[in-house]
This record gives structure tokens, sequence and C-alpha cells, in this order.
């Protein structure tokens, strides 16, 4: 994916990052078989592939793929930026998390590690799991 698509537009921190914060993507082997399969179905050279492919589940993203090779992603540095998931909320306003859960910069503990509750409640208690809880959504349960 080019860097003009993976970059954010935030400033680099002033400390080392365990990885660099770009956008990475996800489910790269199943977009990569899609592409196959669909190149072999059509009888097309995988390079004349120009495909929108969605990997739908309770983890989705959606990949654009020009000439065979992935050109951008709605998935980010984690698999929480881009489309809700099961308990994941996909993109929000940076700030709702502020709003939602006042003290977000505080710890929980999750899988023996201790975590922002942020983090908890973006990647535990969201997506259609947070949703369900709205009585106006109900119709999402059956």
């Amino acid at each position: 994916i080019p860097a003009s698509r993976t970059t954010y537009a935030i400033s680099q921190p002033p400390h080392p990052t365990p990885v660099p914060l770009r956008r990475y993507g996800f489910h790269g082997l199943s977009y990569a078989s899609i592409v196959r399969q669909m190149s072999e179905r059509l009888g097309k050279p995988r390079g004349e592939m120009n495909l929108v492919i969605a990997h739908l589940g309770s983890g989705g993203s959606v990949c654009l793929v020009e000439g065979g090779e992935s050109r951008n992603t709605s998935m980010g540095l984690t698999p929480l930026e881009g489309l809700p998931g099961g308990t994941r909320s996909g993109s929000i306003d940076a700030s709702l998390i502020f709003h939602h859960t006042p003290d977000c910069s505080g710890t929980v503990e999750w899988s023996g590690r201790e975590i922002s509750k942020a983090e908890f409640v973006l990647n535990k208690e969201s997506g259609f799991e947070g949703a369900l809880f709205d009585s106006s959504l109900v119709s999402l349960r059956s």
C-alpha cells in the first residue's frame, strides 16, 4: 500500500515505538487468496485484477485491489480502525472515548496484562456487542 495511504496525520512521538505508527491493514492472506481465486475463475492474469473486497465477520475490513495488489485498506495500525466488529468499535471520533469513559487512562487487567480502560472499551465492549445494548437496535439480536 502506498505511503500516502498508510501515513497518519499526526506528529512523530518523542519516544521510540514498538512498531512504526502507520496503517498496516489485516486479513492479507484472505485477500491474497481471493485475488488468486478470482484470477483463476475469470481467466485473467493477477496483474489485471481490480477489485474491492469485503472481509465480513466478527472482524471486518475492506480492501482496494488494483493491478492485483493492495492499494488501500479500511484497517489501520490495529484491527480497531475501519469497520465495526463483534466487539471492536471501528473508526470513531478520537475524542468520543473521553466522553464515554472519563477515566479512560486508568487500567484494567485483561488476559493477564494491564491495558487502559480506553483500549478495553474500544476493543471488547464496542462494535456489535456494544450496539446490542442500545434498545433502538434490538433487531440486530435476531
